[in-house]
């Protein structure tokens, strides 16, 4: 087939969770399609990366992403220049299938000359209102009336859009069965048109560390760092978990690594040595092969987390709160350890830091999950075979310019 791929970011370098499997998903289906992308540019300095995805790509259109307008949760991704390049594409290519990332994306017309339309896939990261009204409760008391007033019409509005452009796809794609079934308990007439299609990890790519060698009494925290939960559960844990595992170990050091941190964390990093905030790293495995202990300090979000998949195909065993691992088909106690109190997830830090063979018994655990229900191939090609069922067959000529 012919699928047109639309994505709020370059997907390459694929240095945060939604970019990778944006990435790892084009980068599978391309084995058996011929893949299209139109994506919004956030960063100019990016354009390089075109060259890229051409590897991948039969063609791909980059759009500048356009100054939003205030109290819209979905209107910096409505761009004329975008829905040109969409138009010029469906005129151009023989285009059978159209991939959305993200609900908030579904805001253009589709207009094809193919007889009988466009198959349309919906690909849900998130259920984006939900992480919408996290962040509003969170930052409640620091509104001022009306700011609550506006974010609280705002939502109710994205709310209601979310809701109607998952029903009105040909496929909705969910990360988690925990999400799909929050998705049928309010619409159930759509439930042989939504699939769980999970997050994944490069098994390759990911893997243990030939030489076990790990730096004593380091905890590891990877996550895009401008993205408000994970800075949110950065302060949390530094705030209320931190002072309490320093007081026993003066020594211990957290690395924060990941793109964008904002000014708050930032500043912890330059208030505490303790904490080393990197920014933007190219290669995740430097920490994830030598850290001790992976956290995952979340109290909102939603989908699942790529940065534990990571973390367990590496080796590192983890410590999370429920929020952080939700929708992971992983178990307290035999995967990972999950704590959702402050001083219960010091606690299983300790625990972890003091005892190695619950630190090898859970990594090894956790890496032959991964092997068996994680990899990125596997989940594609069950995904591939859904498209084939629901929207026709393969291309019949495969494409090798890769």
């Amino acid at each position: 087939m012919n699928i047109l791929l639309l994505s709020t970011d370059i997907p390459y370098p694929p240095v945060s969770g939604g970019r990778l499997r944006v990435f790892q998903v084009l980068k599978e289906l391309s084995r058996y399609h011929r893949m299209y992308l139109i994506s919004f540019l956030k960063n100019p300095d990016e354009y390089e990366y075109k060259r890229e995805l051409l590897d991948y790509c039969e063609d791909v259109a980059l759009v500048p992403l356009p100054a939003s307008l205030p109290g819209k949760y979905f209107s910096k991704y409505a761009s004329r220049e975008f829905q040109q390049h969409i138009d010029d594409f469906l005129a151009r290519y023989p285009i059978d299938l159209l991939q959305i990332e993200h609900s908030y994306m579904d805001v253009y017309r589709y207009r094809t000359p193919k007889p009988g339309g466009l198959g349309k896939v919906l690909i849900q990261h998130n259920i984006e209102h939900e992480v919408h009204r996290q962040r509003i409760a969170y930052e409640w008391p620091g509104y001022s009336w009306k700011e609550k007033l506006l974010n609280s019409l705002d939502y109710l509005r994205f709310k209601r859009f979310e809701w109607n452009r998952m029903g009105e796809q040909d496929l909705c794609v969910m990360v988690s069965e925990l999400e799909r079934n929050k998705l049928l308990k309010k619409r159930p007439e759509l439930s042989s048109r939504t699939v769980v299609v999970p997050n994944g990890v490069d098994t390759e790519y990911f893997q243990p560390p030939a030489d076990g060698g790990r730096k004593p009494l380091t905890l590891v925290f990877t996550a895009h760092m401008g993205w408000f939960p994970n800075e949110d559960g950065m302060l949390w844990f530094y705030r209320d978990m931190f002072p309490r595992l320093t007081d026993r170990y003066p020594d211990l050091q957290v690395i924060a690594a990941g793109k964008e941190p904002t000014a708050p964390v930032l500043q912890i990093g330059n208030e505490d040595r303790r904490i080393v905030v990197t920014g933007r790293v190219e290669d995740m495995r430097e920490f994830l092969y030598t850290g001790t202990v992976f956290i995952c300090p979340l109290r909102m979000g939603g989908g699942t987390r790529l940065k534990i998949l990571e973390a367990m195909a590496s080796g590192i065993p983890v410590v999370s709160t429920s929020i952080g691992c939700e929708g992971l088909d992983t178990v307290s106690g035999e995967h990972l350890l999950i704590a959702d109190r402050p001083d219960d997830f010091a606690e299983r830090i300790i625990e972890l830091l003091e005892q190695p063979d619950l630190r090898t018994r859970l990594s090894g655990n956790a890496r032959r999950l991964i092997e068996s229900s994680y990899g990125w191939k596997g989940i594609v090609e069950r995904y591939d075979a859904q498209l084939q069922e629901r929207f026709g067959g393969r291309a019949t000529e495969a494409w090798t310019r890769r």
